[in-house]
């Protein structure tokens, strides 16, 4: 009897009668006699082998799926080549998981085959969009195969006359290994930083293996110089966004297409993609899928070339691959389509502001990134690398361990703002920043209103305002969710660091220029100072006679209360100041006077004259240049103070050399000096300016004739009430 339900039964195969009539032919009396002739004795295994009982396929697919509950999966920032990706579903039903895809081999009859074939074609164009190249193939197995293609195709190229391969930037470990099996039988030497004389081709991989953005330019030109092929292993996502690298003179483009599309697969497979000039397209390995015209005139697809060794070229093939990946190129190509240009750069970029936003949090945790051009991969140096690594994989996270001093995260198109969230999460619960466990932005209300974990805001559909609105709400989580001070008197203290660290934020998330906020905020404030209407800081919310005085006061002049602070005492002092006072004052509600004890723990400078100043009057900063005098080989400044408030003053002598030189003037009230600022190269700190004296001489070792300029608020740090006696340039 047949049970019709075990697979054996339905298995396309030899059954006992069939063996029968086999063995009978070849007169064998059984399986193991025909063994025993065929196979050497001293191979063949004569016990029986142990296996457990077989399972039927409905039970075996149970039992799979319980083995399935025990794996541990964690998400993922190895990068290195491999990224997570969303398949979108139409993708996935239609192509990825239909057998007419799947099953299908090479198209030698093109007649029954167009459907793949102009998919194909789209892989192709795809990829010449891309990489601005002349020509690109149907596909290789993986981007280190086609590296080394790459490599042995310049080889050819310079036929053989030079055995030296460069290794530029550096590359993937998996293609690097490739490259050394690939060039060993035929003595090819595989050097790196920069080429020799003897050198026929480099490659550059751009991003780098640690996330680094090549300087192309620079790079291309030396192999130029030593005639040598550029080859450049690019990003397919980055792509999307950077300069083509046929814009920098590269000869050979090579890449996975795995990120458009194309589940990691534990690994593989994957389809790579190979592009060149136009005339290298005879050397190009793999196939060329072009368009032809049948015999009855309409539009078709053939191969156009194929460059395989075993039945086509024979001795004379460019390549040794055997076969593409048409089905993966299929689906990174309908990927694209499936987007279109326009949602693969959004793709792209969001991309890369996570990254940018992950890179902000980890400097701001006190982390080292040594990353400085990057699209979606950081390389953070930290002498307890194997400590972090190993504590995200408790957390359910895998890092990237390079070696004992740094370890690398990379983003993908699956990483969420909440992903990235959970990554800083994971550094707080270590150091401690953020306190509480979500935030929600929620549409509803009018404008937009913060509260301790929530932002109520309904600004419109556009996105950069939607954007204004809810970094200043979001900064309210700190700067009065955690931070509380009291609104009806403080209310510059929240909503002056709210506007500040919200502008900040924006400018971050919208790569806009922060400077530009900057002088908005002074612009608003002077334009109060000098309205008429101004009225002290510390009046009570309730007291003020103007709207536009209370709105001014607490946001513009607040925001400039924290900008001069950073300019008073410095970038690095300021950032030590909001760290200490966030972690001294959280969850109470502190005073102006507890952040001014704060920032002068934190800078060694006393700051009772500003607070009072800035808070308490509206006394007016306006500092003038009164004259400029000649003395012998020197040149006599004469600096006056005409407001009341007093200021520290950088003066920035420009000379007609081109040399700038700062004149750091501090003030007696300070008792303390800020350090050189990083964008100052010659600096010198002279006799500090007592606050009692309206007028300051300065003398500087230069001709007059020599000097170009003088500013005494170079930077526009000071919220100086007149600009216009700011500044003298001499003809």
């Amino acid at each position: 009897m047949i049970e019709i339900d075990k697979f054996v039964s339905r298995h396309i195969g030899p059954r006992n009668e069939d063996i029968g009539e086999m063995l009978k032919l070849i007169n064998c009396s059984s399986l193991d006699e025909l063994i025993e002739k065929t196979v050497p004795n001293h191979i063949i295994f004569k016990d029986k082998l142990k296996f457990r009982p077989g399972m039927s396929e409905e039970f075996n697919k149970i039992n799979t799926q319980l083995l399935s509950l025990k794996n541990n999966f964690k998400k993922t920032y190895i990068g290195m080549g491999y990224y997570n990706t969303i398949t979108p579903s139409v993708i996935l039903r239609n192509i990825l998981e239909n057998p007419g895809w799947y099953t299908a081999y090479t198209p030698y009859q093109p007649e029954v085959s167009q459907g793949r074939l102009e998919m194909l074609m789209n892989f192709q164009q795809m990829i010449i969009d891309l990489t601005g190249m002349d020509i690109a193939n149907a596909s290789l197995l993986d981007e280190s195969t086609a590296a080394a293609e790459a490599m042995m195709m310049a080889f050819k190229i310079k036929k053989s006359a030079k055995f030296t391969f460069c290794v530029q930037n550096k590359c993937h470990p998996q293609t690097l290994s490739v490259l050394k099996t690939r060039a060993k039988p035929l003595g090819i030497k595989i050097i790196f930083d920069n080429p020799d004389n003897d050198t026929f081709g480099c490659l550059i991989q751009n991003p780098d293996t640690y996330g680094e953005i090549a300087n192309l330019n620079d790079l291309i030109n030396i192999n130029k110089s030593h005639d040598a092929l550029s080859i450049i292993a690019a990003d397919i996502m980055s792509l999307v966004i950077m300069k083509s690298p046929k814009d920098f003179g590269a000869d050979i483009v090579v890449g996975s297409t795995q990120r458009f599309g194309v589940p990691m697969g534990l690994g593989g497979p994957h389809a790579a993609y190979f592009a060149t000039l136009d005339e290298y397209k005879r050397m190009i390995p793999g196939r060329l899928i072009g368009v032809s015209v049948d015999r009855t005139n309409k539009r078709s697809y053939r191969m156009a070339l194929q460059t395989r060794e075993q039945h086509i070229r024979r001795e004379k093939a460019t390549s040794n691959i055997c076969t593409a990946q048409a089905l993966l190129a299929i689906i990174s190509a309908s990927y694209a389509i499936y987007h279109g240009p326009t949602r693969l750069k959004n793709i792209a970029n969001d991309i890369h502001y996570k990254s940018r936003y992950l890179k902000k949090s980890l400097e701001i945790l006190n982390f080292e990134v040594e990353s400085k051009n990057y699209f979606d991969t950081l390389l953070v140096k930290d002498s307890k690398s194997k400590y972090w690594v190993n504590k995200s994989i408790d957390n359910g996270i895998n890092f990237r361990f390079v070696n004992d001093d740094h370890f690398s995260i990379s983003l993908d198109e699956t990483t969420s703002l909440q992903d990235v969230d959970n990554l800083i999460k994971f550094f707080n619960e270590n150091i401690g920043v953020y306190p509480y466990k979500q935030y929600s932005v929620v549409q509803g209300g009018d404008g937009g209103m913060e509260y301790s974990m929530l932002t109520l805001i309904n600004y419109g559909d556009e996105f950069v305002p939607l954007v204004s609105v809810t970094s200043h709400e979001l900064a309210h989580a700190w700067f009065q969710g955690v931070l509380a001070t009291n609104e009806m008197n403080h209310e510059w203290m929240d909503e002056g660091a709210a506007s500040y660290f919200g502008d900040l934020a924006e400018s971050f998330v919208l790569k806009t220029d922060f400077y530009r906020s900057i002088m908005s905020s002074y612009g608003r404030y002077i334009g109060l100072a000098n309205s008429g209407m101004e009225m002290p800081q510390s009046t009570n919310a309730n007291r003020y006679k103007f709207n536009r005085a209370y709105e001014s006061t607490a946001y513009s002049k607040g925001f400039v209360f924290l900008s001069q602070l950073r300019y008073i005492i410095g970038n690095e002092a300021f950032k030590k100041t909001i760290k200490n006072y966030f972690n001294t004052y959280k969850f109470t509600h502190p005073l102006p006077n507890d952040f001014r004890r704060i920032a002068e723990q934190s800078s060694g400078i006393l700051l009772n004259w500003y607070l009072t100043d800035w808070t308490q009057t509206t006394n007016k900063i306006d500092y003038a240049i009164h004259k400029v005098e000649k003395s012998n080989k020197k040149s006599i400044i004469t600096l006056k103070r005409i407001g009341l408030m007093p200021m520290p003053l950088e003066v920035l002598v420009k000379l007609k050399d081109g040399t700038e030189e700062f004149y750091y003037i501090p003030i007696t009230l300070m008792r303390g000096e800020k350090k050189r600022p990083t964008y100052a190269e010659r600096w010198t700190q002279v006799e500090d300016w007592s606050w009692a004296y309206k007028n300051y001489i300065l003398e500087i070792d230069h001709e007059l004739e020599s000097i170009q300029s003088i500013n005494i608020n170079p930077t526009g740090l000071i919220a100086d009430s007149n600009s216009l006696n700011d500044i003298i340039i001499f003809d």
